[in-house]
């Protein structure tokens, strides 16, 4: 279940950016690489991705900042971007380089 907060609805426009590129563009692998980084698993719950809630908030805007998350609370950050390319564009960065700054 999606949940939106901080002015993101499921009718904004970021937000039917972000159901194109993840549900019709992308490929199971980096679909699976987001759940990785919003939620830090995996795995789907037990009872199926239907009874996660996922949450995607808006935070801020600019083009050269990068989606975050909270995977405690499955949450991804995302800020308001300019265009369909910059979200995936970074969107894809987040998720492919997930480990920050290297530190144990």
């Amino acid at each position: 279940m999606a949940l939106y907060a901080n002015g993101f609805t499921p009718e904004s426009p970021m937000m039917k950016w972000f159901w194109e590129i993840v549900l019709e563009e992308w490929d199971s692998a980096k679909q699976k690489n987001l759940l990785i980084f919003t939620t830090g698993s995996d795995r789907a719950p037990v009872n199926g991705l239907k009874t996660m809630k996922f949450v995607l908030v808006l935070e801020g805007e600019g083009d050269g900042r990068l989606p975050s998350s909270h995977t405690c609370y499955n949450q991804l950050h995302i800020p308001q971007y300019s265009s369909k390319d910059v979200l995936r564009r970074n969107l894809e960065m987040a998720i492919e380089n997930p480990t920050g700054f290297g530190l144990v």
